[in-house]
């Protein structure tokens, strides 16, 4: 009899531990536990504890249920990780107690499957979280214990460690271990929050006559999924930078685009606190390490350098983002007047290219006030300056329309936190009418013939009447 209970408690001995395994899980049919110790030897008053070490890693060989002394190789330490442990008190209504052949009898083929259904019966469950350094204890009673981690914490970690069994105590190869020592690894995946920004499809503000339409700009959100038993939270936080507005999002998980209202739903559009919450549904196609990616798009409605951020969490987990990514823009003021005496003029038209010279970005006309006033894209993120170019293609009426080169003005511009004004002052020459007869020269001349012959054909009449007489 004596042998068989050694041999029962061996047996559950090497679920537990080979479960919980000095670096991670191994398959109980590959651990052999030498026969421990005599059941008769457990101190049924002593007290029991479990400490779980955490670290991230590859899974290892089981281990023995002692504290190990040399953690370093074992990977980085992870905090707030939770676990939840649960007492297994009962099977078909027989209290489990360890210190007895009859508890041993009753937890024997015993899995982590096994004990959430009847005939077993589960008792209140223990929640803790790994500390800094990767390790937390409880201080337990007597018994057996599934053990399940609940929640990766802030960290994104793609495989959750397998529920596990573990004795308290626990038998090794010549002992009973009364404060059992498991080192449950993951594996993380280290990948951060991302958000880029694209190029807008339209690159100028206000719409010229060419170009219509809104400047759009797409923010591309994507966010790492740990592994979690379940998942009870996904929400992901996007405050809009006043000079932007919401125009749409686009959700996906993988190949699987995600429907609004079904699979999350999204507040906060008109004020610009954008809000993306996963319902069940949706959390229900989360995949540890596939990420969800966002794409929101927005309409641009203003000058300099425009920021927008995002946060995220999922269950307890908290990405971090690499970069705040902005858009950046400036304004330009075209300034129309006579080169002759600064008057402003209106109704001059021009053509605004990129700096290729060939991509027209709009046409405008110059307004009552001799303006033309547009915002312009330069860039993202630290890139924050563009050339465009002015191309004047119909002077105001009365004024001559440049040619060639003459017709082409160079805009640097540069996006500021406090946005600047660059204005560009072109002059117009004015039209010159046809050549007018001058006074002196050939005008004089002309009078002066037509005057001797006058006098020429008045002596002639007089001579005529003086030989009649």
């Amino acid at each position: 009899m004596a042998k068989f209970i050694q041999r029962l408690a061996a047996g559950v001995g090497a679920v537990a531990l080979a479960t919980a395994g000095l670096l991670g899980a191994a398959s109980p049919a590959s651990a052999e536990v030498p026969d421990p110790p005599s059941l008769a030897n457990i101190d049924p008053t002593a007290e029991t504890s479990l400490t779980i070490h955490k670290f991230d890693g590859n899974e290892g060989t089981a281990g023995d249920g002692t504290a190990i002394g040399d953690t370093s190789g074992f990977g980085n330490a992870l905090e707030g990780v939770e676990f939840t442990i649960t007492p297994v008190t009962q099977k078909d209504d027989e209290a489990i107690d360890l210190t007895t052949y009859e508890g041993w009898e009753l937890i024997k083929g015993a899995t982590p499957a096994d004990i959430t259904t009847p005939p077993y019966t589960l008792g209140t469950p223990t929640t803790v979280k790994t500390l800094a350094n990767g390790t937390v204890t409880a201080n337990l009673p007597m018994g057996l214990y599934l053990v399940t981690e609940t929640d990766p914490g802030n960290n994104n970690i793609t495989t959750a460690v397998a529920p596990f069994l573990v004795t308290l105590p626990y038998r090794n190869q010549a002992e009973w271990i009364y404060d059992v020592n498991v080192y449950p690894k993951n594996v993380v995946d280290e990948s951060e929050m991302t958000k880029t920004v694209s190029e807008p499809g339209k690159v100028v503000l206000p719409d010229g006559t060419f170009v219509t339409g809104k400047a759009l700009v797409d923010w591309t959100i994507t966010v790492p999924v740990p592994a979690a038993p379940t998942y009870t939270d996904f929400v992901v936080t996007d405050p809009l930078d006043p000079r932007l507005t919401y125009d749409s999002i686009k959700v996906t998980i993988g190949d699987t685009e995600l429907v609004e209202d079904t699979d999350y739903t999204v507040t906060g559009k008109t004020d610009g606190n954008i809000v993306v919450t996963f319902t069940g549904t949706g959390l229900g196609k989360l995949v540890a390490g596939t990420p969800v990616v966002m794409i929101l798009t927005t309409e641009v409605d203003g000058t300099g350098i425009i920021p927008n951020n995002a946060s995220a969490v999922v269950n307890n987990y908290k990405p971090s983002i690499d970069i705040e990514p902005t858009t950046n823009w400036a304004d330009l003021k075209v300034l129309k007047t006579d080169d002759g005496n600064g008057k402003i003029l209106k109704d001059a038209e021009f053509e605004i290219y990129k700096s290729d010279k060939t991509t027209l970005v709009g046409t405008y006309t110059t307004d009552a006030n001799g303006e033309i006033n547009v915002t312009l894209w330069v860039g993202n993120n630290d890139d924050i300056t563009e050339t465009y170019w002015l191309k004047e293609t119909k002077a105001p009426a009365g004024y001559v329309t440049p040619t060639g080169d003459a017709a082409w003005t160079e805009v640097n511009l540069t996006a500021l936190t406090e946005p600047v004004v660059v204005t560009k002052t072109i002059d117009n020459t004015k039209q010159q009418g046809p050549n007018l007869p001058l006074t002196g020269g050939q005008g004089t001349m002309l009078f002066l013939i037509a005057g001797v012959a006058i006098i020429g054909a008045a002596g002639s009449a007089i001579a005529v009447r003086k030989a009649r007489a």
